[in-house]
């Protein structure tokens, strides 16, 4: 991964506008980690997605968390395998849907 140094260069070399918004994306947690601790603004990164370290930032929970649909995939024709049919029976029990009551899936998780 860059040093910090390098990110530092790197926005030097850029003008970064003042008003907020999005200005770039990553699905690497460790990038925006680093563009972060570089100086370069502030991001919304997943738990699951943050690298073993994040110092020198600081980490700030939303006050709402963001959700997002997931979805399992499969190859097509393989639907009724008795076996897929059981894990994402699995999944369906251990994960809220769309159509759960919010307050039940805050008591999951």
């Amino acid at each position: 991964m860059p040093s910090s140094k390098f990110w530092k260069n790197q926005l030097a070399r850029s003008t970064v506008p003042s008003t907020p918004g999005t200005r770039t994306a990553s699905s690497a947690g460790a990038v925006l980690t680093a563009l972060v601790a570089a100086g370069a603004g502030a991001a919304l990164v997943p738990r699951m997605a943050l690298p073993d370290t994040t110092a020198p930032v600081s980490l700030h929970p939303l006050v709402h968390p963001v959700s997002r649909t997931v979805f399992a995939v499969s190859r097509a024709g393989t639907g009724n395998r008795p076996g897929l049919r059981h894990v994402l029976e699995l999944l369906r029990d251990l994960a809220p849907g769309p159509d759960d009551d919010r307050a039940e899936a805050e008591g999951r998780a």
